[in-house]
């Protein structure tokens, strides 16, 4: 009962909006940082996090901020933290638009606890979250293009640091919005940042991935299973050695009957994806034995 009039009550509007939103943009990024001021010291945990879901008005400041989870202990603090963040607009249409956007506050013991430990995870609150994240969703969908563009938006203006962090998902996004030669410019750039800006190896995975999609679109097959090879020769990623990696490429340049390149990728993954062991040797019995590996989750580049 208390979590249905949880529900119940996240499905109502926090309060009247000025203009009803048009749009909405999962993950933004604020074009500048607020630190919110500890309430509590020590901390919970060394991580403390409250997630909002906010409004963006066509200007990019916040319009209003709905808590979705948190400790109630910091819910003011990071409300008042967000309230002096600003966004680039959103656009649709080619006009400032009121949107929606998911934000997190982030409260961290200072000096930092190592390694960094989260409040315990509370699954109600995330039920109730994931319930109304999930009607938005529904109600303002977005093609890749659209998706494509909002990230491009979002990162105008973005300091060196930022946009090289955002530079793997515009690579992708192109990839996926049918936009090679964007996605190959972004890819290429992936690729030439200097390894103090930090997840060099991460970067050179998803770059030379992207670089292989595109080289597959345009017919070059060659090009791409040399693209594959190369995406493959990283160390150890924490993403990628508990997850593994993503097999889109692979499986295209299977469909081309390209099946020995594939087979000595998953000979690379295996040296970075090691409780993926069982998964890889599947696999390549698969393409070994004229099959298509169910790559089920490990799809979706």
């Amino acid at each position: 009962m208390k979590t249905l009039a949880l529900l119940t009550a996240l499905a109502l509007p926090a309060f009247a909006q000025q203009s009803e939103p048009q749009a909405f943009v999962p993950s933004m990024h604020p074009l500048e940082r607020v630190i919110p001021k500890n309430p509590v010291e020590p901390l919970p945990a060394s991580v403390v996090r409250v997630s909002f879901l906010l409004t963006i008005d066509p200007f990019g400041f916040v319009a209003n901020a709905e808590v979705l989870t948190g400790n109630p202990a910091f819910r003011q603090p990071a409300l008042d933290a967000v309230r002096r963040a600003r966004f680039n607009p959103v656009l649709r249409e080619g006009k400032p638009v009121y949107a929606y956007t998911q934000y997190g506050v982030l409260f961290i013991q200072q000096p930092p606890v190592l390694p960094l430990k989260s409040e315990e995870f509370n699954s109600e609150q995330e039920l109730v979250a994931g319930v109304r994240v999930g009607q938005i969703l529904r109600r303002f969908p977005r093609s890749p293009q659209q998706v494509l563009a909002d990230l491009e938006q979002d990162t105008k203006g973005a300091d060196p640091l930022a946009w090289s962090y955002a530079l793997s998902n515009l690579a992708k996004a192109a990839a996926r919005a049918d936009a090679p030669d964007k996605a190959s410019r972004y890819a290429a750039e992936l690729l030439s940042l200097d390894a103090k800006f930090g997840q060099y190896e991460q970067r050179v995975y998803d770059g030379h991935m992207v670089q292989g999609l595109v080289a597959l679109k345009q017919g070059n097959v060659e090009r791409a299973k040399l693209e594959l090879r190369a995406s493959g020769a990283i160390k150890a990623l924490p993403v990628l050695s508990s997850f593994g990696p993503q097999m889109d490429l692979a499986k295209q340049l299977i469909e081309k009957g390209e099946r020995q390149a594939v087979l000595e990728f998953f000979a690379q993954c295996a040296a970075f994806w090691k409780s993926g062991q069982a998964k890889l040797d599947n696999w390549a019995a698969t393409v070994r034995g004229g099959g298509m590996p169910d790559f089920g989750s490990n799809l979706g580049y």
